[in-house]
């Protein structure tokens, strides 16, 4: 039975009868409404209604101790899940922004229902500590609060161990009301929302958290056996489509280069990495090196592409095909990605903000360029438009630097650059992800 705030309308008990009979069938489902008609409300009651029978019935079968529903957050404080707890599957609730979920979050307080709840955020919205609140660049925000987590620099975060348990995480909350608690509590509101995660039965996220793999493993949102719901989701496909697609600019591998030279002058200066040798974890100049002249060589590639009028389409495989010229393939991805995250901590201890926004934009952007273009297989691949055009080049970009092995030359200033796109056309690779990673139901 689902418990409604009121008695509810034709329309909306067919729609909650839809939902329901997708989850019973283990089945997706791509349902509509008119404005106002009360979706949000449905969808909450009739998944939450439809988690508790599916709990119910893990216990007559003796695949749930018959506290489960109490015990939930013992079951998942440890580091080890129980069978039983496993085999229930987590809500996820994606909207397209916070304000959105919000307002979904209210719904719920006016339900009878009382799931354990987490809201996802960025540092951006939820850190508190005031060195980090001030840096202006997110990525070199996302490095420095890194770095005081590992020194335990932080007692935000160290209060997070100690008080995660308190009462007042327990009630439903949306961002603010997270950020809110955290402060009286003198906790962060980020690890926190982390850690309620772990033992939440619904959890809330922005939809980027969702569609984009980088982030979705940056959040450890593990989608096996979860219900996952797409509300507002009118604009998914565009959204799916823009997460699977790139752009790349001859200016983009100048400005690598350009950033490679910078964190070897930071090393040599002694402010960053290891010099010659270090250890395992730390960057070398060799390192360095080797990435600015895996940079050259594709720069050198890349200028060579041929441009039929202002743009042409080209053969799929040419971006692929470049990096396998510089030796960048499946095999030396995965160390090309850990050298280029160790230069962007390095490059996070400058204090010239301009250059550690331009640092971080190509060099984030690059590992995911290379992260979508080698796992792709020919089914996949068959789904995108690869485009090549030459760009007029804006003058508020500053000084352009074309590269000659070592040396920068600034007085070379062309008009025009390069620029490679790769678009995706199928919103589909973005769901057949999902499926790969075992998701109970999708349901938009």
């Amino acid at each position: 039975d689902i418990d409604f705030p009121f008695e509810p309308y034709k329309c909306q008990e067919d729609y909650m009868g839809h939902v329901i009979r997708a989850l019973q069938s283990k089945k997706n489902a791509i349902l509509e409404s008119p404005t106002g008609t009360g979706k949000t409300l449905c969808l909450l009651c009739s998944v939450l209604a439809w988690r508790l029978t599916y709990i119910a019935k893990l216990q007559l079968n003796g695949l749930a101790p018959k506290g489960v529903v109490e015990g939930l957050d013992e079951a998942a404080g440890g580091e080890q899940t129980s069978p039983a707890f496993a085999a229930i599957p987590k809500i996820v609730y994606a909207s397209r922004t916070h304000s959105q979920i919000s307002q979904v979050v209210k719904e719920l307080k006016n339900t009878i229902y009382k799931p354990k709840v987490s809201v996802l955020g960025s540092r951006e919205q939820l850190c508190l500590h005031p060195k980090v609140m001030n840096i202006e660049n997110s990525m070199a925000k996302i490095h420095s609060c890194r770095a005081k987590v590992k020194e335990r620099a932080c007692v935000h975060y160290t209060n997070v161990e100690k008080k995660i348990n308190d009462p007042a995480y327990d009630a439903i909350m949306d961002i603010e009301d997270l950020v809110s608690v955290s402060k009286e509590k003198t906790m962060c509101p980020y690890y926190s929302s982390r850690e309620l995660q772990r033992r939440a039965d619904i959890i809330f996220m922005p939809y980027n958290y969702l569609i984009d793999a980088k982030t979705r493993k940056n959040q450890n949102i593990a989608l096996e056996n979860s219900v996952i719901i797409f509300d507002e989701a009118h604009n998914i496909e565009k959204v799916c489509e823009e997460s699977y697609s790139f752009e790349i600019t001859s200016l983009d591998i100048a400005n690598c280069i350009e950033n490679c030279q910078i964190t070897l002058q930071r090393i040599i200066d002694g402010e960053g990495g290891s010099g010659e040798t270090g250890d395992n974890n730390e960057l070398t100049k060799e390192d360095v090196l080797t990435m600015k002249a895996i940079f050259l060589s594709l720069e050198r590639e890349f200028n060579q592409l041929q441009v039929k009028g202002d743009g042409s389409i080209i053969d799929k495989s040419t971006f692929k095909n470049l990096l396998n010229q510089v030796k960048i393939n499946q095999e030396t991805k995965g160390l090309l990605i850990e050298v280029l995250q160790k230069m962007e901590a390095v490059l996070s201890l400058s204090t010239n903000n301009k250059i550690v926004g331009n640092t971080f934009v190509v060099l984030n952007n690059f590992m995911q360029i290379l992260e979508l273009t080698l796992e792709q297989n020919d089914s996949s691949r068959a789904q995108y438009v690869c485009y090549v055009s030459k760009e007029r080049r804006d003058k508020k970009v500053g000084p352009y630097k074309k590269w000659s092995n070592d040396q920068a030359l600034e007085s070379v200033a062309p008009k025009y650059f390069t620029k490679l796109s790769y678009w995706c056309f199928s919103p589909g690779l973005a769901m057949e992800e999902f499926a790969r990673q075992g998701v109970y139901s999708i349901i938009l």
